[in-house]
């Protein structure tokens, strides 16, 4: 990059936002641009600055011999935010009666929290509210 700022400032600057992404058996290093990197791309356009940025690379290189630029996909969009009240419970609630309580530690999902938390298995008193739709 340094050597492409020496012979072009603009070059050099656009080369900034670009990777190598790789060498054919032809010789042709293919460079992408980063998302949004779009006034870099279009600089490159130019069949002066490729020409330029090509003929530097041959002096340096044994292996290159023409150069290809592309624009990166741009990303993916991020996933969509749930609230909490908009989530599903992790489990549906059941009734138990006191009695049963020891069976419950016979569930291997239920016997490995109790024992991950050290917990214990008590008896809730109270109704359960209705979801909300």
């Amino acid at each position: 990059m340094q050597k492409a700022s020496d012979l072009d400032t603009e070059l050099g600057l656009s080369l900034g936002r670009a990777y190598p992404i790789s060498l054919d058996d032809s010789g042709v290093l293919t460079v992408e641009f980063e998302p949004g990197a779009d006034k870099g791309y279009a600089i490159l356009q130019s069949p002066e600055k490729i020409g330029r940025f090509e003929s530097l690379l041959q002096e340096k290189t044994d292996n290159i011999v023409k150069v290809q630029i592309r624009k990166a996909p741009p990303p993916p969009p991020p996933p969509e935010e749930t609230t909490v009240a908009e989530q599903e419970p992790p489990m549906e609630l059941r009734e138990v009666p006191a009695e049963n309580y020891d069976d419950l530690l016979r569930e291997d999902g239920i016997a490995v929290v109790v024992k991950e938390f050290r917990g214990a298995i008590v008896a809730v008193q109270g109704t359960q509210k209705q979801k909300r739709k």
